[in-house]
């Protein structure tokens, strides 16, 4: 089965769980980024992974724009999405308000990658605005790398 892993990443964070899925699933998929000026076309592929991460509840504008304009092909192809942000526990209700129904519906599966936060990645406000949310002015590991299992294996 041809996978595209379809992500847009901020500080890597995405980018990174991305490529873990593309590594397990080997040589059948392919990673697109929405940030570069690269592009792939969806009749090549038998199956798409989004990945995305939120920031204050929303996902990043390219993601959703890219998942609009694809929603009848998407519809017809196996898939999943990767989410990723600090917030481990409530990463659905943001899931709701970013991605149709028709297309949460269609999924085989949603799983919630974790996040990460490392303050010298950010500007003196965002640095500062984090810090207050997260009780403190380190680095903050959430990674949950364990839950991609279910992507892999619903695509292996």
């Amino acid at each position: 089965m041809k996978t595209l892993i379809v992500y847009v990443s901020g500080k890597g964070f995405i980018k990174e769980a991305a490529e873990r899925v593309q590594k397990a699933l080997g040589s059948h998929a392919a990673l697109l980024d929405l940030k570069s000026k690269s592009k792939a076309d969806l009749k090549d592929y038998d199956a798409v992974i989004l990945c995305g991460a939120f920031r204050a509840g929303m996902q990043p504008r390219k993601i959703k724009a890219y998942a609009r304009k694809n929603e009848k092909a998407l519809l017809t192809k196996k898939l999943a999405f990767v989410l990723g942000g600090l917030d481990t526990e409530e990463y659905r209700l943001p899931f709701e308000k970013n991605f149709k129904e028709e297309l949460r519906s269609h999924a085989v599966a949603a799983v919630h990658a974790g996040g990460r936060y490392i303050p010298d990645d950010y500007s003196g406000f965002i640095r500062n605005m984090m810090e207050k949310i997260n009780k403190s002015s380190g680095a903050v590991h959430r990674e949950k790398w364990e839950n991609l299992d279910t992507v892999i294996k619903a695509f292996s």
